[in-house]
C-alpha cells in the first residue's frame, strides 16, 4: 500500500468510509494517511516496509534491539510488554528450530493421541496448529485475522500441551493492532537460528531481560528481591572458582540439576554446558515465580540442551513445589541457585500455604513443613538455605549466592550457620566483590557445598575473592564465632559512609500525635484530614499544622505511610506528625530519608487486628545525616525528579485521560441503542476472600475497595474468565463522596483467574458478537462519577444498591464503533504506560542515588 499514490489512497478511504480530510476539509498528506490506515489494520501487504526489520539476522543483540524498537516506535510498548510479545514468538521460532531437528521430545507431545487427550478441538485445527509449531511464517499467509488466530492457538493448543512455558494469558498481545503482531511475527520468522544465535542466548538471556527491565526502571526485580546472576560471574564461579572442576570429580554420571529459583536460566545452561558429560539434560528442573523470566528460562534450557524441558515450573519454590515431595533417590544431585535476597515472608503464613498446596497435591505425604524449615524465619535468605539443603541429595553439591551480610557473621544468624554445618561441609567461600550485579552494589558471597557428616565444623575451606580477577586467599578453619569470612573476628559488616552521622528521629525531631476528631466532626470544608491511609479521611473546616508537614499515618493497613502535602491540613489521632527539626538537618532532607525507608516503617506494624505504629517506634528509628550541604545537594536533586520529571509526566498523563474522556463525549452521539448494565452482563455475585489473608505469595491478583488494584495475590481464586469485569460497590467517603481516588464505583478488566473480598462483584458479558468487553470497561471507568453517584451512606463508607447499578442505562454504539473506539483508547493508554514507566524510572534514579550517597563507603 506504501506505493499507492496519494490519490489512489483517497479512493480506498472513500471505499471503506475512511476519514481522508484535516480540519481545514483538504486531504490529508500521504504519510498520515497511511499511519491512519495502519492504525486501523489496513495495510494489508506486509512486505511494503523494506527496511532493515526484514534482512535476516543471528545477532541476539541486534534482533531484541529491532523488536523492541519497532513495538515502542509503533505501539508504544516497552519494557517487560514488549518483551513479554517477543517472547511469545520468540519461543515458538525456537520450536520451529527444534523440530526442524527431529527431537524426540517435541514429536511425542505433538503426537496425535496425546492431543487428542489434552485439547478438545476437531482434527482440522489439529493440523492447522501442528504447521504453525513447524513454521512460524504459516501464519503470515493468511493475516486476516491473525489476532484471533493466535488467541485461539494459544488457549486451545499451546497452553495445553505446553502449560509451563505458554499460559492463557499469553494469547493477549499487548500491542492493540493487527498490522503490528503481523510485523512481529514477520520479523521474527526472518531471524536466523543458528548455532552462534544459540549460545549468544543463553549466555545472554539475564543481560537481556535486564535491559528490557532498564525501560520500566527494574521495578519487577527489584520488587521480587531479583538480581540477576551476571554471565561473567557465573563463568567464573565454574571455572576459575572451581564449581565445574567439583561437578566433574564428583563419583558417577547421570546427575540431576536443578535451580530452585530459575530467573532466566543462566546458571543451569551455564553448568549443563561446561559439564554435559556428567548431566543428564532430562532430569534439568527449575522453578520460578515470575511468568516473564521463565519464559528465558525455558527458552534458554531449550536452546542449550536442543530438547523441550518439562521440569521447569512456574511456582513459588519455598511452599508450592512439587519436588518438596521427592523421595530421597529422586533428591537433586546438584544445586546452583542465587535466591532472592530482599524478600520477606510470615513464617506461619508459609506453613498455612504449603499445608494447603500439599492437601491438593499431596495428601498422603507424610513431610510436614517443620520438616524443611526446622528453623522459623521471615527471612528468605535463611529459609531458602534450608530450602536447599533439604532437596539436596545425599553427597550432592551445591553452589548457593547469598548475601555478604549479617547472615555470615553476625551472632543473630549463628542458628542457621550452625544448621549449614550440621548438615553440609563448607568446600569454598567466594567473596564477590559489590556491584558486579547489576541494579545494586550489595556484596554476596557463593557458597559451596556437599550434603554430609564429615565433622564439618573442622574442615578447612578455601577461601577465594572475586573481583575484576579472581584470586585465592588460601585455607582456613571458621573461628570460634563460626564467621563465613576470611578474617579471624570479624566484625559485622556495616555499609555506611564514614563522613555520616548517625542520630535516632526522636534525636532531630520532635514528633507529635494528631487530635481527636470524630466523624460527625468531618464536614465540606477546605482542609483535608489525614489520618490512618493513603489518602485523606475527610475534610474540616480547621488546620492543625502547616503545609508541607511531614505525616506518619498511625493506625490500618498502611499505618507507618509517609506524606506531606502542600497545603494546611488537619492531623486526626490516627496520625503523627513531626512538629519542629533541629538546625542540623534539612526538613526535606528527613522527608525524603523516611521515604527511603518506607518499607523498614511499615515492618514496625503490631497488633492482630488493627495494625498500628507508635510514636515511640519511630523516635528509635536511626536517620543517617551527611552535611548540611550535602542534605542540599540530595533535596534539590530529588525535587527536580519529583517536583518537575515526575509532576511533568503526571500532567501529562492527566491531558491525555482528559482526552479520552472528550473522545468518548464526542463519538458516543449518533447510531446508538441505550441498554441497562443487567442486559448486558450478568451479575455473577462478590468475592469471599479475607484482606487478611493476602501473602503475596500466590499465584491469583487479589482485588479489593481501592482504586488501585491489583493489591497482592492470593493461591486460592474467587472468580474465573477469558474476559470479564470487577466492580467496586462499597467505600468512599460521605463528607467528599465523588472521587476518582475512591475504589467505589470502579471497574477493572480481568482475564483468567482471581481473587476479591467482599465489596468486589464480577460482571460476565452476555453476548460478545454485540458488545465489546472493552468499550464497556472504558465507557464504566468514564461515568465512575455517575455510579459514585448511586451509593448510599449510612456510615462514613458508601454501599450502592446493586439492583440500582444493574438498571443503569449506557449508550451502545455498533459494534464497529465500539472497536473503533477501544482502538484510539488503548493507543493512549499504552501512552500512559509509558509515561508512568518513565515516572517510575527516574524515581528509581532518584532512590539509587540518595542509597549511593548514604549507604557506599
Amino acid at each position: 500500500m506504501n506505493n499507492k499514490s496519494l490519490e489512489e489512497l483517497i479512493e480506498f478511504c472513500k471505499e471503506k468510509e475512511i476519514n481522508y480530510l484535516t480540519k481545514a476539509k483538504k486531504p490529508m498528506a500521504k504519510k498520515t494517511i497511511l499511519s491512519n490506515l495502519k492504525k486501523l489494520g489496513f495495510l494489508v501487504d506486509i512486505n511494503d516496509e523494506d527496511d532493515d526489520l526484514n534482512t535476516e539476522t543471528t545477532d541476539i543483540d541486534l534482533i531484541i534491539k529491532r523488536t523492541h524498537n519497532y513495538l515502542y516506535k509503533s505501539a508504544g510498548i516497552v519494557g517487560s510488554k514488549a518483551q513479554n510479545d517477543i517472547m511469545r514468538v520468540l519461543i515458538l521460532k525456537i520450536f520451529n528450530i527444534l523440530l526442524s531437528k527431529n527431537n524426540p521430545y517435541l514429536l511425542s507431545v505433538l503426537d496425535d493421541a496425546n492431543i487428542n487427550d489434552k485439547c478438545l478441538i476437531k482434527q482440522a485445527k489439529i493440523d492447522k496448529y501442528k504447521s504453525y509449531i513447524y513454521d512460524i511464517s504459516i501464519f503470515l499467509k493468511d493475516h486476516s485475522n491473525i489476532k484471533n488466530d493466535w488467541n485461539n492457538f494459544i488457549k486451545d493448543f499451546m497452553s495445553r500441551l505446553f502449560d509451563n512455558i505458554y499460559i492463557p494469558e499469553d494469547a493477549n498481545f499487548n500491542t492493540p493492532n493487527d498490522y503490528d503482531i503481523t510485523r512481529l511475527i514477520k520479523i521474527i520468522s526472518n531471524f536466523k537460528i543458528t548455532d552462534d544465535f544459540i549460545n549468544d542466548f543463553f549466555m545472554k538471556n539475564g543481560d537481556i531481560h535486564e535491559s528490557f527491565l532498564k525501560y520500566q526502571g527494574k521495578v519487577n526485580s527489584k520488587e521480587l528481591g531479583q538480581f540477576f546472576t551476571p554471565r561473567i560471574i557465573i563463568k567464573s564461579l565454574l571455572n576459575e572458582c572451581g564449581f565445574k572442576e567439583i561437578i566433574l570429580n564428583k563419583e558417577g554420571s547421570n546427575f540431576s540439576l536443578c535451580d530452585l529459583c530459575l530467573g532466566t536460566g543462566g546458571l543451569l545452561c551455564y553448568t549443563y554446558n561446561y559439564c554435559k558429560d556428567k548431566i543428564n539434560p532430562s532430569k534439568i528442573y527449575g522453578c520460578d515465580i515470575e511468568k516473564d523470566t521463565i519464559k528465558f528460562g525455558s527458552a534458554s534450557l531449550m536452546l542449550a540442551t536442543n530438547q523441550y524441558n518439562p521440569n521447569i515450573i512456574r511456582c513459588n519454590a519455598l511452599i508450592e513445589n512439587p519436588y518438596l515431595f521427592n523421595k530421597e533417590e529422586d533428591k537433586f544431585d546438584i544445586i546452583i541457585i542465587n535466591p532472592p535476597f530482599g524478600t520477606k515472608n510470615k513464617y506461619k503464613d508459609l506453613n498455612k500455604l504449603f499445608d494447603n498446596y500439599k492437601n491438593r497435591i499431596a495428601p498422603n505425604s507424610e513431610i510436614e513443613f517443620k520438616d524443611i524449615y526446622p528453623i522459623s524465619s521471615n527471612t528468605g535468605t535463611t529459609l531458602f538455605i534450608q530450602l536447599i539443603i533439604y532437596s539436596l541429595k545425599k553427597d550432592g553439591v551445591a553452589c548457593v549466592i547469598l548475601p555478604d551480610g549479617e547472615v555470615m557473621t553476625s551472632t543473630n544468624n549463628l542458628t542457621i550457620r550452625k544448621f549449614i554445618l550440621d548438615n553440609c561441609q563448607i568446600l569454598k567461600i567466594v567473596n564477590i566483590k559489590g556491584g558486579l550485579f547489576t541494579n545494586t552494589g550489595i556484596k554476596t558471597k557463593a557458597l559451596f557445598i556437599k550434603k554430609c557428616n564429615n565433622d564439618n565444623y573442622n574442615q578447612e575451606i578455601e577461601f577465594i575473592e572475586l573481583n575484576e580477577t579472581v584470586k585465592i586467599l588460601g585455607n582456613k578453619k571458621l573461628n570460634d564465632k563460626i564467621q563465613f569470612s576470611f578474617e579471624d573476628n570479624k566484625k559485622e559488616l556495616t555499609y555506611i559512609n564514614p563522613n555520616i552521622e548517625i542520630k535516632k528521629l526522636g534525636e532531630v525531631c520532635t514528633l507529635k500525635n494528631g487530635a481527636n476528631i470524630t466523624k460527625d466532626k468531618l464536614i465540606n470544608g477546605d482542609y483535608p484530614v489525614i489520618g490512618g491511609g493513603q489518602k485523606p479521611l475527610g475534610y474540616h473546616n480547621e488546620y492543625n499544622v502547616a503545609e508541607n508537614t511531614i505525616i506518619i499515618s498511625k493506625d490500618g493497613a498502611y499505618a507507618g505511610y509517609i506524606s506531606k502535602y502542600n497545603s494546611k491540613i488537619f492531623v486526626s489521632n490516627h496520625g503523627i506528625y513531626i512538629d519542629t527539626i533541629n538546625n542540623i538537618t534539612l526538613k526535606d532532607y528527613i522527608y525524603y530519608y523516611l521515604k527511603s525507608i518506607q518499607k523498614l516503617i511499615y515492618e514496625l506494624q503490631s497488633g492482630a487486628g488493627q495494625p498500628g505504629i507508635k510514636k515511640e517506634q519511630l523516635e528509635e528509628l536511626e536517620i543517617r545525616i551527611p552535611s548540611l550541604e550535602v542534605q542540599h545537594n540530595i533535596v534539590e536533586y530529588l525535587d527536580m525528579i519529583y517536583e518537575k520529571t515526575v509532576k511533568l509526566n503526571s500532567e501529562k498523563i492527566e491531558n491525555i485521560k482528559n482526552l479520552n474522556k472528550q473522545y468518548l463525549n464526542m463519538n458516543i452521539k449518533t447510531q446508538i441503542v441505550f441498554k441497562t448494565l443487567g442486559e448486558i452482563f450478568t451479575l455473577n455475585g462478590n468475592g469471599s476472600t479475607n484482606s487478611k489473608d493476602i501473602t503475596n505469595s500466590g499465584e491469583y491478583p487479589f482485588y479489593r475497595a481501592s482504586c488501585n488494584n491489583p493489591s497482592g495475590t492470593h493461591s486460592n481464586y474467587d472468580f474465573d474468565g477469558n474476559e470479564y469485569l470487577l466492580i467496586i460497590k462499597s467505600g468512599g467517603c460521605a463528607n467528599k463522596p465523588i472521587s476518582n481516588d475512591y475504589g467505589i464505583g470502579k471497574v477493572f478488566i480481568v482475564n483468567g483467574k482471581c481473587a476479591a473480598n467482599i465489596a468486589v462483584f464480577q460482571l460476565l458479558l452476555k453476548n460478545e458478537e454485540i458488545y465489546n468487553i472493552k468499550y464497556l470497561y472504558y465507557y464504566l471507568i468514564h461515568i465512575q462519577s455517575k455510579i459514585q453517584e448511586l451509593a448510599l451512606y449510612c456510615t462514613n463508607n458508601g454501599n450502592i444498591d446493586m439492583k440500582e447499578l444493574m438498571n443503569l442505562e449506557i449508550p451502545i454504539p455498533t459494534i464497529e464503533k465500539q472497536k473503533e473506539l477501544v482502538e484510539y483508547l488503548e493507543f493512549n493508554d499504552n501512552l500512559i504506560k509509558t509515561l508512568e514507566q518513565e515516572i517510575e524510572i527516574n524515581k528509581n534514579k532518584a532512590e539509587l542515588l540518595f542509597k549511593e550517597i548514604i549507604y557506599n563507603p
